[in-house]
């Protein structure tokens, strides 16, 4: 797993050694000079994120969420055992924020008292989807909720002070729009305003693979049709009135045999 900070400065590693049966993270700055590496954790690398500054890693590994310090090299949290692998995992831009779950998902708030994170919210989905995407800013949540069918794929955007949903979007379905959907990668700008969303697109290929959405409005302000299912997005500010988006998909979509891919 890896990750890059928004400024670019830092990008973070997370690797498995079977041979050692642990898992190992590593810090870089810009220059690839290697600026940390942690060697004891367990085995079972699986999400990272880097806050926007580079200030905070955070990942999960085995059935732990931890988060570095990068200005000390230290580890500044680890959770309690988790009750699930694999989960979905964000950070926010000042690192005081953290989204994971798998089933639900979880929001985590910094708090300088106890210097550790805090539940503060829990999100469900509609049905019985899991966790496959999200994305965090200091005001913002953004949570891709997966059911690999036809129906209830959806995207749910909260805010960081409150439970209930600001809007939730539901991927089209139609009785020939094949099994998934699914909203496979979010991304947000720092300031939580403005989000990409890639999916797998349809099986019939009826449905738009790539969305951006001001945050504020439910309906999507750009969609496109992608050669593939959408793996991965990004999003960025050019200017206070410009962004700009990334899209790297497969030549084919989900189900289909083929080989190669495109960016967008």
């Amino acid at each position: 797993a890896i990750s890059v900070s928004d400024t670019g400065d830092l990008f973070a590693v997370l690797l498995d050694n079977k041979a050692t049966n642990s898992t190992t993270l590593y810090t870089y700055n810009k220059h690839g000079k290697n600026l940390h590496t942690n060697s004891n954790l367990p085995f079972g690398a699986f999400h990272i994120d880097v806050c926007a500054t580079g200030m905070y890693v955070a990942y999960h590994v085995n059935v732990f969420l931890y988060v570095t310090d990068t200005t000390t090299n230290k580890i500044r949290w680890i959770s309690q055992k988790l009750g699930y692998i694999d989960a979905v995992l964000a950070i926010s831009a000042t690192g005081n924020y953290i989204v994971s779950g798998f089933l639900s998902a979880n929001l985590y708030e910094w708090s300088s008292k106890t210097s550790s994170y805090k539940v503060t919210a829990m999100y469900h989905p509609v049905g019985q989807e899991m966790l496959y995407s999200a994305a965090i800013s200091d005001s913002t949540v953004a949570l891709g909720w997966a059911a690999y069918k036809a129906d209830h794929n959806q995207i749910q955007v909260y805010s960081t002070a409150t439970t209930k949903a600001l809007w939730t979007y539901e991927y089209p379905s139609t009785a020939s729009s094949g099994l998934q959907d699914v909203p496979s990668s979010i991304d947000m700008t720092t300031d939580g305003k403005y989000m990409v969303v890639g999916s797998w697109g349809d099986q019939n290929t009826n449905n738009t693979q790539v969305r951006v959405w001001a945050v504020k409005d439910k309906s999507p302000m750009f969609e496109l049709y992608t050669a593939g299912s959408v793996f991965a997005v990004s999003i960025g500010e050019l200017s206070p009135t410009e962004i700009v988006v990334a899209a790297g998909c497969k030549a084919v979509h989900a189900n289909q045999m083929g080989r190669g891919g495109f960016l967008y």
